[in-house]
């Protein structure tokens, strides 16, 4: 299994489902993908703290993209650096804030 993460900027909540807005920065992400933590970077203080960035804050979650809508259409696949919006489903959702982000377990 690949490492995927995704940077959310704005999070929408719709009857059994969570729509998040943001930036593919780790990986393509499909349809089918989960993420399996949340989580954020501690702010560097140095420019020797950039690399690797450390995260903290980790929670765990279940959830799985349904649906990837860029550019006003909708996709199977997004690139890394693309932004979108991904429909998740699954458990956890009360762990995910603006600011955060999903990612998966290599």
């Amino acid at each position: 299994m690949r490492k995927i993460e995704f940077s959310v900027d704005i999070i929408e909540a719709q009857d059994d489902c969570l729509m998040v807005s943001g930036r593919c920065c780790q990986n393509d992400i499909c349809i089918g993908d989960e993420f399996t933590s949340v989580y954020n970077y501690r702010p560097p203080k140095s420019i020797e703290d950039y690399d690797p960035p450390e995260d903290y804050n980790q929670r765990s979650i279940l959830v799985t993209v349904k649906r990837i809508e860029a550019y006003q259409r909708d996709w199977d696949r997004l690139d890394s650096g693309w932004t979108a919006r991904l429909k998740l489903k699954g458990t956890g959702f009360e762990k995910i804030k603006e600011g955060d982000f999903l990612g998966s377990a290599p």
